[in-house]
């Protein structure tokens, strides 16, 4: 029941007090088609990013499909996208991420990522997450964990993540994430990272450079079967560049 779901994990929230019908049962499906654009303070191309993708939902998890297009240096790739959620116990969930791009020029050829969610008492929760991603000449694995926290119609959670690029010594970056449930149907989101990542700078060039950056969005659903979501911001690739970004996507229930 929605709002006994509700009333657990947002103990001192006030939206879902207010009577409404519950979602229906049964697996849901969406399909999300979205744009993103980048601009940066060279004189270099901007970048675009246009994309695709199917989720079905079921109440023991969900699964999903995408399909993307990025253009980035004077190059374009396509990238094929897969993963799936599930709940392991009452107090453990996972996922798994995985992306194929077999003639990238700038994108990892393979990706994978698995992440896993334990809650605990008092509205805290932590999650661990691993992935790996093969480019043509370098290859890149992370680590992660981080803690987060409901409170009121808030979530707060803090994030530190390590990168070894092709076996050196290992690099952290930390995030930290602000998210506003306004109601069930609009949230905001607001989160800055510092540190040092590895990423593509440049066709076949993965560098591990400093990173500052910022990104705020939101999610609002208009009506039973729209939705809408939106995010921009910025963020400073070491001494390479600066990109300033911003992307909208409309979500449909099928």
């Amino acid at each position: 029941e929605f709002r006994a779901a509700a009333a657990q994990r947002f103990p001192q929230a006030r939206w879902w007090r207010t009577p409404a019908p519950d979602p229906p049962a049964g697996p849901a499906t969406q399909l999300t088609a979205g744009t993103e654009h980048e601009s940066l303070s060279t004189n270099a191309p901007d970048w675009q990013r246009v994309f695709v993708r199917v989720d079905h939902r079921r109440d023991a998890g969900s699964l999903y499909a995408a399909l993307s297009r990025d253009q980035r240096f004077g190059f374009s790739d396509v990238s094929l996208g897969g993963g799936a959620d599930w709940r392991l116990s009452a107090r453990w969930s996972a996922g798994v991420d995985v992306g194929w791009a077999p003639d990238a020029d700038f994108m990892p050829r393979i990706a994978v990522n698995g992440r896993a969610l334990h809650p605990l008492a008092h509205g805290w929760e932590t999650e661990f997450r691993l992935g790996h991603r093969d480019y043509r000449d370098a290859r890149v694995a992370t680590a992660g964990v981080g803690f987060g926290r409901y409170f009121g119609d808030f979530r707060a959670a803090y994030r530190v993540d390590l990168t070894e690029l092709d076996g050196a010594a290992s690099s952290a970056a930390q995030s930290v994430t602000l998210n506003y449930y306004r109601s069930p149907r609009t949230r905001f989101n607001f989160s800055v990272v510092a540190g040092q990542e590895a990423d593509a700078v440049g066709p076949d060039t993965v560098l591990r450079t400093d990173v500052r950056g910022f990104t705020a969005g939101g999610r609002h659903t208009v009506g039973e079967h729209l939705g809408l979501t939106w995010w921009l911001g910025s963020e400073r690739q070491g001494d390479f560049y600066r990109r300033d970004y911003v992307g909208v996507s409309v979500i449909a229930g099928l």
